[in-house]
């Protein structure tokens, strides 16, 4: 069976019972990287990647926004606090709203990438993912007013 080396990550200076992090803000939650699972199915714009037409000049493929993830409960003040956990929220466009929660993993799971600069198979942990969001229940409508712009 053949192996692959892997390697802690130069970036993870974080201590990793830390809930601080870099991530962009796209990406980030009060714990950091995490898992999402929706029981739906999220319906985007057709749209077909052809040959090089619809690669930008960085070689990456456009992306579609599905919307906002938002943590009602959460406050950077007490960053030790859990409670903010049992209130997710996914505004899906400008109408549906899907809320959920955070639970942990049973195991966690570690995100790797390709080394940087290396032409090798050595690969590198670039993340640590501990949690999971879950929403399981049904969207729920939502008007204009309430809905944060994206």
């Amino acid at each position: 069976m053949p192996s692959v080396p892997i390697l802690p990550s130069s970036s993870l200076r974080v201590p990793l019972n830390s809930t601080s992090d870099s991530l962009p803000t796209l990406l980030q939650t009060p714990s950091g990287l995490a898992l999402v699972e929706l029981q739906a199915t999220i319906h985007t714009p057709n749209r077909v990647v052809k040959d090089d037409e619809d690669v930008a000049m960085d070689g990456t493929i456009p992306q579609t926004v599905v919307g906002n993830l938002s943590f009602p409960l959460y406050d950077p003040s007490t960053p030790d606090e859990t409670a903010w956990m049992k209130s997710v929220l996914l505004y899906i466009g400008k109408h549906q709203l899907l809320k959920g929660e955070v639970k942990k993993l049973p195991k966690a799971m570690a995100l790797v990438r390709r080394q940087d600069g290396s032409t090798s198979e050595t690969m590198e942990i670039a993340e640590i993912v501990r949690y999971k969001i879950v929403f399981s229940q049904r969207p729920e409508p939502v008007g204009d007013d309430v809905a944060p712009s994206t």
